[in-house]
């Protein structure tokens, strides 16, 4: 967690930050799209262990 110090870094989005459409046009939801349709829930899993994604 970034301190008082420390900048917070954010993307830059088109439109209001509740409308998806802006998400969707930097790329939102691609990786999720990926694991839906290709991956199957083992790779999955081995994706999210590489990443060292924690939380």
């Amino acid at each position: 967690m970034p301190t008082a110090a420390e900048p917070r870094i954010i993307q830059q989005m088109e439109g209001a930050p509740w409308e998806i459409e802006g998400y969707l046009k930097v790329g939102g939801y691609e990786a999720w799209k990926r694991c839906v349709k290709e991956l199957k829930a083992t790779q999955v899993i081995d994706e999210l262990k590489k990443s060292g994604l924690r939380g």
